[in-house]
């Protein structure tokens, strides 16, 4: 379970590095952490509909301390041996396509999970279309 937990860090980490040079590794450490966040809050969504109960502030603040344990579970040393362990490693394609469409079925569950619409949840994934359309052009 850990090795494919590296290997989502490892794939976002590579995205991130694309774009930010300086900090793609806390940046990488953020991400993955509101991930945790958000799917908290999505399982909260999907057990209970009250938003102003104890329990809604007690999954709140799990999410916030596991959000934190996990931006302490990548110091600098974690980092530079899961960038080094997956470096040369060839992953199917397959692979690779479940794990870079983990945070977008993570936004779209928490969007059906809250109600908010098909139209919302459509407008996203249509967004994400047009973004991965630009870039695939942009890089030909």
């Amino acid at each position: 379970m850990t090795k494919a937990y590296h290997y989502l860090y490892f794939r976002t980490y590579e995205i991130i590095s694309k774009t930010n040079k300086t900090s793609a590794e806390s940046s990488t450490a953020r991400f993955l952490s509101i991930l945790f966040l958000i799917n908290i809050l999505t399982l909260y969504s999907l057990f209970f509909k009250s938003f102003n109960d104890i329990a809604f502030y007690s999954f709140s603040a799990l999410g916030m301390i596991v959000s934190i344990l996990n931006l302490r579970y990548f110091d600098n040393a974690k980092n530079k041996f899961i960038l080094y362990e997956f470096k040369d490693l060839k992953i199917n394609r397959i692979y690779k396509t479940l794990v870079d469409s983990y945070p977008y079925l993570s936004f779209i569950f928490l969007f059906s999970s809250l109600d908010v619409g098909f139209y919302a949840i459509y407008y996203f994934i249509g967004i994400v279309i047009l973004i991965k359309a630009v870039t695939y052009f942009w890089n030909l």
